[in-house]
């Protein structure tokens, strides 16, 4: 095996002189290697599981599952960011000070390396990029970033995103940019599509998850946002399992990898769960995941979420309410901070519903004479006043709008 790795690796050196060579190639468990990375990261794939990182001149990436074999490569420039999907290892690397930059990838199976340069205008910043579908993606400079992809050297689409874009990822083959708000976006074919709630700082958990700071297993195709009493957590096709107490975890493909303290990793069969190694069993045993965290109900009256507060704030009902994954205005535009309108709708797991703020008749956010006309003209005069706006109405919580309603409404208003 040694041989074949050292006859592949010398061909690979020869076709990107220049640019790199190869530094070391190992197999085994022992990853001492990656002592040398200024960072290390973790991705977690549907066959194939990976622990990467670099220094200022060097790529590391070391295939964990289905087999360890670890390529270095030491490149002729200063690296500024790397990047993973389920076959590649990638390093956007600037070769002079006037900013010229090369993007080199390595294909973790066949290992083929290619080289090429990246042309971009200056506001683009460097440190975060992602590589999908052959399109590199970037984000721009500025006070609200936007991501910007490029493919062949030819500038493809724009993605701007609220509170602007803080960072870029890639998850099960697709490109997500992370707003500097913690909500998260596919970015696919110029269209920016609202995936997920993350605040703060993630890691990669699986194909279509990623585990947050704060404990939490978020899918990003939403329905799942479960929180677990571990340092991470990976969600694979037989399930969700949980490690602690190792420098990173990665799973894939019925097998879970762990990289201790002293760099080396072991890697087990996620199909004997309750299997545990015999040197070190407190330090390798899979925690049990908590329950799912219970959300308090929301009160759904035809179609609407009911009894809102006026002045009640975007945040503060997501807050209250975790699986509010969403919110849009009348138009349909997302909303992310502000106070609520009546009109305004939400999306949770199970479903999309208006919302109605108590005594907001006419979607202002907020509660005065105007409302009391309103009101005062749909009983007395028999007016219109429909769906959320109905709801809204319903001061005392009877399902029915009446006279009773007007008064508290007039009150309220003093």
């Amino acid at each position: 095996m040694f041989r074949r790795l050292g006859s592949l690796l010398l061909a690979l050196c020869a076709v990107i002189t220049g640019f790199c060579y190869c530094a070391s190639a190992q197999t085994g468990g022992d990853l001492s290697v990656l002592r040398n990375c200024r960072r290390i990261f973790a991705y977690s794939g549907n066959s194939s599981a990976y622990f990467f990182g670099f220094s200022h001149t060097v790529l590391y990436s070391a295939r964990v599952i289905p087999d360890i074999s670890v390529y270095s490569y030491e490149i002729n420039g200063v690296i500024r960011s790397v990047a993973h999907d389920e076959a590649c290892a990638y390093a956007l690397y600037e070769t002079s000070p006037s900013g010229t930059f090369r993007l080199l990838a390595i294909n973790m199976t066949s290992g083929e390396c290619s080289d090429s340069p990246v042309t971009f205008d200056k506001s683009v910043v460097s440190d975060s990029f992602a590589v999908s579908g052959g399109e590199v993606f970037l984000v721009t400079g500025g006070a609200y970033a936007a991501a910007v992809s490029y493919r062949d050297g030819v500038r493809r689409h724009r993605y701007s995103v609220p509170d602007g874009v803080s960072r870029l990822f890639v998850n099960g083959g697709s490109a997500y940019a992370q707003s500097c708000g913690g909500d998260i976006y596919r970015l696919s074919g110029g269209t920016a599509t609202f995936c997920a709630s993350a605040e703060g700082g993630f890691c990669n958990a699986g194909d279509g998850y990623i585990f947050t700071d704060s404990g939490r297993l978020v899918s990003l195709s939403g329905g799942m946002d479960y929180r677990y009493s571990a340092d991470f957590a990976i969600k694979t096709r037989s399930g969700v399992f949980t490690q602690s107490g190792c420098l990173l975890f990665a799973a894939a493909n019925e097998k879970t990898a762990v990289l201790d303290g002293d760099y080396s990793c072991s890697v087990y069969d996620n199909i004997k769960t309750d299997a545990v190694p015999a040197d070190n069993e407190n330090d390798k045993q899979y925690e049990p995941p908590e329950a799912a965290r219970e959300y308090p109900e929301l009160n759904i009256i035809g179609g609407c979420v009911a009894g809102i507060a006026a002045g009640t704030t975007v945040r503060g009902l997501c807050g209250s309410y975790p699986q509010i994954t969403s919110v849009y205005d009348g138009s349909g535009g997302r909303v992310t901070s502000g106070k609520l309108k009546s009109g305004y709708s939400v999306q949770t797991d199970s479903g999309s519903f208006f919302v109605a703020v108590r005594g907001d008749l006419n979607g202002t956010a907020s509660v005065n004479s105007a409302d009391v006309k309103a009101l005062s003209e749909y009983v007395i005069s028999d007016k219109s006043l429909d769906g959320c706006f109905f709801v809204a109405a319903d001061m005392n919580g009877d399902n029915a709008v009446d006279t009773r309603d007007l008064l508290l409404l007039a009150r309220e208003c003093g």
